[in-house]
């Protein structure tokens, strides 16, 4: 999987690609959607994450908001399914990868068409 990772509190430059196609996206757990991120807002919580201003401890796949398609519903999920296109402003740390765990109470039906 594809992943932004922050190794140490900085700036932009702290910012690392990684890629690891030989482990496949983590399974939702329990109250969770698995989802393939479309678009990746880049909101100020995460700058503050990157500078090292909040409890989160690198590294890290920083990201706290997108919109994307749900690719696995996890268990006590209602309302959402495979192939829903799904947005999110809280409840998904890692939001900065090609695939994200969004906790399906911070999830909202998205509309118009994923690409």
């Amino acid at each position: 999987m594809t992943s932004i990772i922050v190794n140490e509190p900085g700036g932009p430059e702290k910012y690392v690609v990684t890629a690891d196609d030989s482990s496949a996206s983590a399974a939702p757990s329990e109250g969770q959607l698995q989802v393939a991120l479309s678009k990746a807002g880049v909101n100020f919580l995460d700058v503050v994450q990157r500078r090292g201003g909040t409890p989160v401890t690198a590294p890290f796949a920083p990201g706290v908001e997108g919109v994307g398609a749900v690719t696995a519903v996890g268990n006590g999920v209602d309302g959402f399914s495979v192939g829903d296109r799904v947005g999110w402003m809280t409840g998904g740390q890692g939001s900065f990868s090609a695939t994200v765990l969004v906790d399906a109470d911070k999830a909202s039906a998205a509309a118009g068409r994923h690409r």
